[in-house]
């Protein structure tokens, strides 16, 4: 989506919708009732106040994308700018209240501002030693979790056979069991907060993990890197390469541009 042509788009009446549920309560169904009730609120608020503007085409491109809706749990909140003129739909990563806006323009001063309010995100390091799992907020240090799940040291997999860790298929198998393990550890975390997820690791170790992974749904981002304890490399040296990787920061830059 070109958002410096969303900003400066004029017509009247133009549509900004948001949909944002809570992160426990999102389901696809729960997000198609929100955007239910707030379609039978335009359509009445069209009624009495542009009752002399044809907007047919802005109510059909409104079904089409009701008919298309499909929420995500990577995004919080998903945002509709329709006209009779275009229509577009995007998802981010961060809350919004559930409302409409209906003007000559499209509402995105306050998408801007919400942008500022990102949601968390999880790092998982990936290597042959151990990983770890860090939260952050933008590139900001939240903590790195320490107890009784993170970090996993492996100490149990294709460490004592030499002969064997030297071919290629047993190593990849033994690499696929300990990135298991992590990903049934990081389940707990997900379930409770499912944060979007970033990668950090070599490609191979990377695209080994997404094969297992219980959910790639969430997975936003990769970086490519060895960060173990003893690599001297700061979690908040990890934070602000993850967020420059992820699509969080591709959106807030584009959101800037758009305001500047």
């Amino acid at each position: 989506m070109n958002y410096q042509v969303i900003s400066k788009f004029q017509s009247m009446p133009s549509l900004t919708l948001t949909v944002g549920t809570e992160s426990h309560e999102q389901t696809n169904d729960k997000s198609r009732i929100i955007l239910k009730n707030l379609i039978r609120e335009v359509n009445s608020s069209l009624e009495e106040k542009s009752r002399h503007v044809d907007c047919t085409l802005l109510l059909k491109h409104l079904d089409e994308l009701e008919n298309e809706f499909q929420f995500s749990v990577v995004s919080e909140s998903v945002i509709f700018f329709v006209s009779n003129e275009m229509k577009a739909s995007m998802s981010v990563p961060f809350m919004t209240e559930s409302e409409f806006h209906l003007g000559d323009r499209f509402m995105t001063r306050k998408l801007l501002r919400n942008s500022n309010k990102m949601s968390h995100y999880y790092v998982v390091t990936l290597n042959s030693d151990e990983a770890r799992l860090i939260e952050y907020q933008n590139d900001q240090l939240i903590h790195e979790f320490k107890d009784d799940r993170f970090p996993i040291a492996n100490n149990g997999f294709w460490k004592s056979d030499r002969l064997l860790n030297s071919m290629e298929s047993v190593r990849k198998n033994y690499q696929k069991e300990f990135y298991k393990w992590i990903d049934a550890e990081l389940q707990s975390y997900l379930t409770k907060n499912p944060h979007p997820i970033i990668l950090v690791g070599s490609r191979q170790s990377v695209d080994i993990y997404k094969e297992i992974a219980n959910r790639n749904d969430l997975i936003i981002g990769s970086i490519n890197g060895n960060f173990t304890f003893d690599k001297g490399e700061s979690t908040v040296e990890i934070g602000a390469k993850a967020y420059l990787s992820s699509q969080l920061h591709e959106l807030v830059e584009d959101l800037r541009a758009e305001d500047a």
